[in-house]
């Protein structure tokens, strides 16, 4: 080894023997150059399961699907809180106008009184109401928002209770059965694994 020279580390073929008493057996595994792993991001209990280790499969086509009952209920009940939060805004901009209108009157009639009628109390007291509603309106406006992200977050984990396909390809390794269930864990194991091309091969060999 010279120094500062990095070895670079190698292995020399000969030419394959004649003789069947100098030929060696390695153990090794033939796989496709494109593979793609695909599982469920929600946990459930599997109720279909539409495909077969060999099928070929389309991009966007369900492989399998897990029980949405419980899904589904959360999505519709959901979207009824809201619709009830929405209803709860219309009523506070309605309310809102209303304290306003109190407002803008009685402040108008204070002022062309030079302060005479009504009294301070009564004009302070239309301003208190009318700024309350402002904050009851800001209120449900916040409550609508956050319905929608709720739905919007349970009609994902909804989409979610099907796989799908991300290639057009075959099926080469299924591990999942109808029945079973699956964990909502970040570490969700492998169900399927796809091949796009079965002519691009890797041969892995153990030496």
């Amino acid at each position: 080894k010279q120094p500062g020279v990095e070895q670079i580390p190698f292995v020399m073929v000969q030419k394959p023997a004649t003789s069947l008493l100098d030929q060696k057996s390695y153990a090794g595994d033939v796989q496709a150059k494109q593979q793609t792993a695909l599982a469920f991001r929600v946990g459930g209990q599997i109720v279909e399961r539409y495909v077969d280790t060999g099928d070929r499969v389309k991009i966007g086509q369900v492989l399998a699907k897990l029980d949405t009952t419980k899904l589904q209920s959360e999505v519709d009940s959901l979207r009824a809180s809201l619709t009830i939060a929405k209803a709860n805004q219309k009523e506070s901009e309605v309310g809102l106008r209303s304290k306003k209108s109190i407002y803008d009157r009685t402040l108008k009639m204070y002022q062309s009184s030079n302060g005479k009628y009504p009294s301070i109390n009564e004009l302070d007291d239309t301003k208190f109401t009318y700024e309350t509603a402002i904050s009851n309106l800001d209120a449900t406006k916040a409550k609508v928002e956050q319905a929608i992200y709720n739905l919007k977050t349970a009609q994902q984990n909804l989409d979610k209770a099907v796989v799908k396909s991300s290639i057009k390809g075959i099926v080469l390794n299924k591990e999942i059965e109808v029945g079973q269930t699956v964990a909502a864990t970040m570490s969700t194991p492998t169900l399927f694994t796809l091949a796009k091309d079965l002519t691009l091969m890797d041969l892995i060999v153990s030496i």
